[in-house]
């Protein structure tokens, strides 16, 4: 028995109570015993009807309530039913919602990259404005510097022709000197030939034929030495003497000591020089 069911009991008792107290009051209150007790017998009569339309009701209350109480546990196997519905949907959104937040750090992070990308490209573009802007300047002053050597070209060019026409001038005047020279039996270092080039030399060997003495010197004919042309020697600071180169050839030259000179015997090593 439900707690509905308790309470109508427990109403009926009350009531039978409260009927047998008003029954006792109104039997105590008259005389007529035997109208008293058909007055009763109705009474219960009417109490027992009562009691049964209770008892009545209350069957059909606890029907009702049966009734509705599997009604209940059918809606809330349905709401468990949707809850558990809920429960998946709700896990699925989460897990969706996960994959989304994953999938939206996963985008943010190839947005930072895309930017940072597109900032270093931007850099390199930048870079890349900078030296056009350099080779465009570099590109007009090479113009420029092309332009000016081009005219510097023509200039250049202009006096190598006049040069070229005093060449062709002087070689055409040369031509009557030397001619002129040959018919003289002279040659162009004949003026010259008896001045030495101002250049030091090494004794690299002496040799000594009875009174001669000959040294060959590390200077020839590449140093300007000719033949008839006087070196002096030095030993240190000492002066040794003085040779006349009788022999010249390319790197060396043949000298003979002149007695009158000479102050010291001559060594390999001593110095020459035609500077005095």
């Amino acid at each position: 028995m439900n707690l509905l069911g308790k309470i109508l009991v427990a109403f009926i008792l009350v009531m039978s109570i409260c009927f047998m107290v008003l029954a006792v009051m109104v039997g105590a209150s008259q005389r007529n015993w035997k109208q008293q007790a058909q007055t009763n017998k109705q009474v219960a009569d009417t109490y027992r009807r009562t009691i049964t339309d209770i008892k009545t009701r209350s069957t059909e209350l606890e029907t009702l309530i049966e009734t509705e109480k599997v009604a209940r546990q059918q809606q809330l196997q349905q709401l468990f039913s949707q809850l558990e519905v809920e429960k998946s949907n709700r896990d699925a959104a989460i897990k969706q919602l996960t994959e989304k937040i994953v999938e939206n750090e996963r985008l943010q992070q190839n947005v930072s990259t895309v930017q940072a990308r597109l900032t270093q490209q931007e850099r390199e573009v930048e870079s890349l404005r900078d030296t056009n802007r350099n080779l465009v300047t570099d590109i007009t002053a090479k113009r420029t510097e092309v332009i000016e050597l081009t005219n510097l070209f023509n200039q250049t060019k202009q006096t190598l022709e006049s040069l070229e026409l005093r060449v062709m001038d002087m070689t055409s005047v040369v031509a009557k000197q030397e001619k002129v020279m040959r018919s003289a039996g002279l040659t162009v270092d004949s003026l010259t030939d008896h001045i030495p080039s101002k250049v030091d030399g090494v004794i690299v060997e002496v040799s000594r034929i009875r009174d001669a003495e000959n040294i060959v010197v590390s200077l020839g004919v590449d140093d300007g030495i000719r033949e008839g042309h006087t070196m002096d020697i030095f030993r240190g600071d000492r002066f040794i003497g003085k040779a006349v180169v009788v022999k010249s050839e390319h790197d060396r030259s043949i000298l003979r000591v002149a007695p009158e000179y000479r102050q010291a015997t001559v060594r390999e090593g001593d110095h020459v020089t035609t500077r005095l």
